[in-house]
């Protein structure tokens, strides 16, 4: 029964605006620690090429299409001059004669009353796509089981992959495939372009090669959307870094940590000990090194989240380029970067990796030499047609 009478007096429970508070913190900290990520594809550097990259499969490599003016709008003229510039400077395109180039559309992006406009540069690439063999990756068809598994979740979360595209290569051999032509002449592209017939197929690869031990769980996609949902703040917060249970979650676990290795100091050496969990005839038994070396992964991504490369200066009069590599028992580095003075330089790149039982057996020398082989061949499009002084200590 309710108590009632002059002398009750009723207080009001706290406990929503607590709630709220502590939302509103772990939103405030989520924010702050993506904010080194979260930059237009202007605003970074050329983005390596991975596991995954993109390609245009021709069906007939000498088919020739037909020339069409590309135009800018006199309103988008700046607008075109500061894209141009910036993705010229990062190396994402580059001015370069072509007998085959489609036209490029430089079109408004739709913005909120009260915004300044934006530009949206896409290829017309019909006359390629028609001539471009079609590769299929499956695409999220269940997007009411995915609303449904997003709306169970007491916490949710939404990412907007924002200049996705651009953080996507294309294969080196492919780029002449890219050739476009725009008001300021002829240029090809290095990363992936709207409008292209395979671009959303490489884009859900590469979503689903990172993300498949959580897809379905805490994560989905559409398209690119991230969508994450949780029970708990934090789940939220450790979703990221969750302790994986089975195979397959560390596998993900390691896909994800091998996109942003060649960032990550010396990451490569714990990945290798929790790698030996990974495979189908290995019973996944998690003992206390792998333990230990799972947090060391999580502590090195942690320490390196800051860490960002810078692309290499190809002027006349730039610092000279620099090639540094070490080797030891078990493993091999290097760093590319460039300065008078190696130690000092500007890091453009960096990576290391466990050597396989067979490399251990190799002599110091020859340990020394493969560092330097694997560095030219990891980072070949770098250095490619430059001179480099090679720095080894042995």
């Amino acid at each position: 029964m309710p108590v009632r009478g002059e002398r009750v007096t009723k207080l009001s429970s706290q406990s929503m605006s607590v709630y709220e508070e502590n939302i509103d913190k772990v939103r405030k900290w989520l924010t702050s620690y993506a904010q080194k990520i979260c930059k237009k594809a202007m605003d970074t550097p050329l983005p390596p090429l991975r596991e995954i990259n993109h390609e245009i499969p021709l069906i007939d490599p000498h088919k020739s299409y037909s020339w069409r003016a590309s135009n800018c709008p006199d309103k988008l003229r700046e607008l075109w001059n500061v894209k141009k510039n910036a993705y010229a400077r990062s190396g994402r395109w580059e001015l370069r004669p072509a007998s085959n180039a489609i036209p490029m559309l430089l079109l408004p992006k739709p913005s909120k009353p009260g915004e300044p406009p934006k530009l949206r540069t896409v290829c017309d690439s019909r006359e390629r796509n028609q001539n471009t063999r079609k590769l299929s990756s499956p695409l999220p068809d269940n997007t009411e089981g995915i609303l449904r598994r997003f709306a169970k979740a007491n916490y949710r979360s939404t990412i907007d992959l924002s200049d996705a595209y651009e953080q996507i290569r294309v294969r080196l051999d492919h780029v002449e495939r890219t050739a476009m032509n725009n008001p300021s002449g002829t240029m090809v592209s290095l990363v992936m372009q709207q409008g292209d017939r395979n671009a959303s197929a490489t884009f859900q690869m590469i979503l689903t090669r990172i993300f498949e031990a959580y897809l379905g769980r805490e994560l989905d996609n559409l398209l690119d959307d991230l969508l994450v949902g949780t029970q708990s703040p934090k789940e939220h917060v450790d979703f990221e870094w969750k302790t994986p249970t089975n195979r397959d979650l560390l596998r993900g676990v390691l896909r994800s940590a091998g996109c942003l290795a060649d960032n990550i100091d010396r990451v490569r050496v714990p990945m290798g000990i929790l790698r030996e969990l990974t495979g189908n005839t290995v019973p996944f038994r998690c003992e206390f090194t792998h333990q230990k070396a799972f947090q060391e992964v999580k502590d090195r991504a942690i320490a390196c989240k800051g860490v960002h490369r810078k692309p290499l200066d190809y002027g006349e009069g730039t610092p000279p380029i620099n090639m540094v590599t070490d080797g030891c028992l078990t493993g091999i580095a290097d760093v590319v970067c460039q300065g008078h003075d190696w130690r000092t330089g500007r890091v453009a790149a960096f990576f290391s990796a466990k050597l396989e039982p067979a490399q251990q057996n190799y002599p110091v020398h020859e340990i020394e030499l493969l560092a330097g082989h694997e560095t030219m061949l990891r980072h070949r499009d770098i250095p490619f047609g430059t001179h480099f002084r090679w720095y080894t200590d042995h």
